[in-house]
């Protein structure tokens, strides 16, 4: 069985459209646009698009690195949030512990 022609151009053209979808996804997650991975399909500059992308800081790490820098604000802190209305009884939700006991199978022993 020999390959033809349209055969062979109809797989490299498959495996280019997928390496290019997959490329798209891989450099959008690094935070550069997706049509990046466009110019993949140029010799010469995608070895260029390569090493700038290996070597520099990415904007998702640039934003991560600007985000952690924020102070976290005390209405943020939800430690701190209220006790739900009931949990000093020991009824926290409306639940009685009477009824979490009889509606776990292992505390009520089931």
């Amino acid at each position: 069985m020999t390959i033809g022609a349209t055969q062979l151009a109809v797989f490299g053209l498959a495996l280019f459209v997928l390496g290019t979808v997959g490329g798209m996804k891989v450099v959008a997650k690094a935070g550069y646009p997706a049509w990046l991975a466009a110019l993949f399909a140029i010799p010469g500059v995608d070895l260029v698009i390569l090493m700038v992308i290996a070597f520099s800081k990415w904007p998702v790490q640039r934003r991560l690195e600007q985000v952690q820098r924020v102070p976290a604000t005390a209405g943020a802190n939800w430690a701190a949030a209220p006790e739900p209305a009931g949990a000093a009884l020991g009824t926290s939700w409306g639940w009685s512990p009477a009824f979490r006991r009889s509606w776990d199978p292992i505390k009520a022993g089931r």
